[in-house]
Parts: structure tokens; C-alpha cells; sequence
């Protein structure tokens, strides 16, 4: 493993422990599947190495395998997350028409030293 310089993007769906209980399965498969679909889009226009899905969280970072600089990779990150807050709203309203309940996400960005490589292989 290696010490980098990074900045790391973590993003949920606030209150989606509460939406999976009144939801079918179906329903709840369908909605987490086009958020994560979308966001997955966005952050691959931005060059974002998308790490993991847990549940109906993202966690993405910038810097590792490529970067463009620690602070061009922060300033991608902050513009990937206003383009995911945008389309957000656009899935937000195409979902109300459907008859979903409206959902929000949140995001958090953090810059500083991370050890990236593979732990226990």
C-alpha cells in the first residue's frame, strides 16, 4: 500500500432505513438501482474511481490510480457532487410522477492523506 493525498465523496439517501420498510421490494430495487445508476454515470464523467456501494451509500475518491493534482482533484469532486445534487432533482421529480415519495441525498468531501492498495490479498 501507499500513502496519497486524496479527496473522498460519501453520499446516501437520507431516511432510507425508513423507505425500505414501507416499500416492496421491487419498488425499493427499482429506485436504488436508477440513483445508483446515475450517480455511477456522473462520477465516471468526472474521472472518479468509485470504490463501493453499501446499500444506498456511495463511496468514490479522486487521486488514485490518476490525478490530476490535489487541488484540481478536490475542486472535480465538489463539481461531480453539484452535478449529482442536479441530477438528483431531475430523478426526484420524475419519481414523484411515478407516485414515489420525494428522497434527498447527502453528501460529504474530505481531503487528506489515505494508504490506498490491497489489505489482506
Amino acid at each position: 500500500y501507499k500513502r496519497k493525498k486524496m479527496t473522498v465523496f460519501f453520499s446516501d439517501i437520507q431516511g432510507f432505513t425508513e423507505l425500505s420498510e414501507t416499500l416492496i421490494p421491487d419498488d425499493l430495487a427499482f429506485l436504488l438501482n436508477d440513483y445508483l445508476s446515475h450517480m455511477t454515470e456522473i462520477a465516471k464523467q468526472y474521472e472518479a474511481t468509485v470504490d463501493k456501494f453499501m446499500g444506498d451509500a456511495i463511496l468514490i475518491f479522486f487521486g488514485d490510480p490518476n490525478s490530476q493534482g490535489v487541488e484540481q482533484d478536490a475542486k472535480a469532486c465538489v463539481e461531480m457532487a453539484i452535478a449529482m445534487r442536479q441530477q438528483m432533482k431531475l430523478l426526484r421529480e420524475r419519481w414523484k410522477k411515478m407516485g414515489y415519495s420525494a428522497l434527498h441525498i447527502r453528501m460529504g468531501i474530505s481531503t487528506g492523506y489515505c494508504h490506498v492498495g490491497n489489505y489482506g490479498a
